[in-house]
C-alpha cells in the first residue's frame, strides 16, 4: 500500500497534514495506515469507525487508527478540521518511544470525545485550534511546534482518555493486515474502472474470491455492501461532473457507469435526496472544501 504522505502532506519535514472539509461529499469506508482526527466546527457529522456509528457535533472530536476502516456521510451546514499523522513522527525524533507501544495505548481508549471528560475535550480542542493557526504561519520553528503540539495530543490521548468498553481496535494479527491490503486493491480497481460495466464477480476476481465469501468480506471491512460502495462512488463522481462540466445528464450517466438515466436519476436521488438537475441548479457545492 502507499503511504498517504507518498501523496499528500502539509510539512515537508513531517509526515503529518492538517485541511477542512465541509461534509458535502460522503467520505466512503477506507483505511491507511494514519492516525486520523477530526474535530467537527459546526454542525454535524455521522461518522463511522469500524462498523460502529457515531454522531459529531459542533466542539466534539472523532478518532481513527491506522488500519481503522472509517467512513463519513453528507452532512449539511457542516465544517470540520482532519489530522492526518503517521506514529513514527515520535519514533523518528525520540528513538526509545515505539509507536507500537503508542498505538497499543491508543486502541484501548474510546474513539469520540462525547466518551471523554469534558476539559480533556477542552484540552484537545486548543491543541488542534493550535494546529490550525500554524497551518498556514510563517513563524520561525513552526515544524517544530506543529510536533510539540502532536506530542501534546497524543500525550493527552494517552494518559487521560479513559479505557473504552467498546474495544474496536483493528489489525490484531497478520491476516487481517493482509485483507486491508487486498481490499485496497478492490478499491483500486473500482477507480480505474467505475465507469465500465462492473459486476460483484470482477471485484471478487481481484482477490481470487467466489462471489459469496467476496461479498460478506467486503461487508465486513467496508460497513456497506458492494454495490452501494460502488453506487456512492459513482454518484461522487457525477456531482463532481454536474458542478464542473457542461455535459448533459444521459452523458454524465454514462461515463460514471450507468446503463441507463433512469436508474442513474433513482440511484442519485436515493443517495443525495434530490434529482442531478437540481442539484445542479441549486449548485450544491459552490463552497468548496479547503484542502
Amino acid at each position: 500500500m502507499i503511504s498517504f504522505f507518498e501523496r499528500n502532506t502539509t510539512e515537508k519535514d513531517l509526515p503529518y497534514m492538517l485541511f477542512y472539509d465541509t461534509g458535502k461529499e460522503s467520505v466512503l469506508g477506507h483505511w491507511h495506515k494514519e492516525t486520523e482526527i477530526i474535530l467537527c466546527k459546526s454542525g454535524s457529522t455521522k461518522m463511522n469507525v469500524n462498523n460502529k456509528s457515531y454522531t459529531l457535533n459542533e466542539g466534539e472530536i472523532g478518532l481513527a487508527l491506522g488500519g481503522d476502516i472509517h467512513s463519513y456521510g453528507i452532512s449539511e451546514n457542516h465544517r470540520r478540521t482532519v489530522i492526518i499523522f503517521d506514529l513514527s513522527i515520535f519514533e523518528d525524533k525520540l528513538p526509545s518511544v515505539k509507536a507500537r507501544s503508542v498505538r497499543k495505548r491508543l486502541e484501548e481508549i474510546a474513539r469520540v470525545s462525547t466518551a471523554w471528560d469534558r476539559e480533556i475535550q477542552r484540552e484537545a480542542v486548543e491543541i488542534i485550534n493550535r494546529l490550525e493557526r500554524l497551518n498556514n504561519s510563517k513563524e520561525y520553528g513552526r515544524t517544530l511546534d506543529v510536533w510539540a503540539r502532536l506530542c501534546d495530543l497524543v500525550l493527552l490521548f494517552c494518559n487521560k482518555v479513559p479505557c473504552s468498553d467498546e474495544y474496536v481496535g483493528q489489525m490484531a494479527n497478520f491476516n487481517q493486515v493482509k485483507m486491508l491490503e487486498g481490499m485496497e486493491d478492490v478499491f483500486k480497481f473500482i477507480e480505474m474502472h467505475y465507469s465500465e460495466r462492473i459486476m460483484l464477480e470482477d471485484a471478487a476476481a481481484v482477490l481470487n474470491f467466489n462471489t459469496s465469501y467476496f461479498a460478506r468480506t467486503f461487508k465486513k471491512i467496508t460497513g456497506t455492501s458492494f454495490l452501494t460502495y460502488l453506487n456512492t462512488y459513482r454518484i461522487n463522481r457525477a456531482r463532481q461532473l454536474l458542478l464542473n462540466s457542461n455535459g448533459g445528464v444521459a452523458e454524465i450517466a454514462a461515463a460514471v457507469g450507468f446503463g441507463s438515466v433512469k436508474s442513474f436519476n433513482r440511484v442519485f436521488k436515493q443517495i443525495i435526496g434530490t434529482s442531478p438537475t437540481e442539484y445542479r441548479k441549486n449548485g450544491y457545492d459552490a463552497e468548496t472544501p479547503e484542502n
